[in-house]
């Protein structure tokens, strides 16, 4: 036995073992129960949130309440070098919680940030329609199902990843290798179609290109690239200091000019 083989039998032995897979051939998750009460209590924000975003549907036809039982985790990666990065965000012990919302235009979905065991911020984003994007497997659970089904794979232990930097979200298979589906808000941009299966190689390899296209230009995934959002999170407080701050010293500026015209 190679030690390639012996290394993905015990990424995945940690997987099962640490109990971070969802229920079989399902994607969302069970929360602990201080975690679940924790994100119960944002309720209200994100139903707030999700009534700006809302194009199409009236107040009345809004939901008023939110079904956290839907929710999906999703563990972030900065990079994408091999399979080894998988464990290490799951190790990591940060990830997110994202929530589906409402179908309306597009997909309306809320994502919390959860990091040393408490939630550090929140936000709640929109899609532009109801293409096959980044939150299709969050509303349309039932297509990645038969995605793998049709192509005989083992669901038992699908997890979620995200790469925030380059607006991928994938999710990743053990069959006999390691395997992604990829949802991606630009899909174009990353040379892969949306909710086909891949070898995790060939992934791994279009994902570190757009990584480097970006590093080169920061704009490269800016224009229609996945939807608009509101959100809150605790580092909104520096910068709105900072805003703040900054347009008091302009104030200031423009009196002093005016004080020495007239003197």
């Amino acid at each position: 036995m190679n030690k390639k083989m012996i290394f993905f039998m015990a990424l995945l032995l940690f997987f099962t073992i640490g109990n971070v897979y969802a229920e079989e051939g399902k994607l969302s998750v069970e929360f602990r129960d201080d975690e679940k009460a924790d994100i119960v209590g944002y309720e209200a924000d994100l139903l707030r949130q999700m009534k700006v975003l809302a194009e199409e549907k009236r107040d009345n036809e809004l939901p008023n309440q939110i079904n956290f039982d839907n929710s999906v985790k999703v563990y972030s990666l900065s990079k994408l070098n091999s399979v080894e990065d998988i464990k290490n965000a799951v190790d990591s012990g940060s990830y997110f919680y994202k929530v589906p919302l409402l179908a309306d235009k597009g997909y309306i979905y809320s994502t919390l940030r959860v990091s040393d065991n408490r939630i550090v911020g929140y936000d709640t984003s929109m899609t532009y329609d109801k293409s096959i994007n980044q939150a299709t497997y969050l509303f349309e659970p039932q297509f990645v199902e038969n995605i793998v089904k049709k192509n005989n794979l083992d669901f038992k232990n699908p997890i979620v990843f995200t790469i925030p930097s380059i607006k991928t979200d994938f999710i990743f298979v053990y069959d006999d290798n390691p395997l992604v589906i990829p949802f991606a808000s630009r899909p174009d941009f990353l040379k892969l179609e949306n909710g086909k299966i891949y070898e995790f190689k060939e992934f791994a390899e279009a994902v570190n290109i757009l990584l480097e296209d970006i590093s080169v230009d920061e704009n490269v995934l800016n224009g229609k690239s996945g939807g608009s959002g509101v959100g809150k999170s605790e580092n909104n407080y520096f910068y709105i200091f900072s805003v703040s701050i900054i347009g008091t010293v302009c104030l200031l500026g423009i009196f002093v000019k005016i004080k020495n015209k007239f003197c």
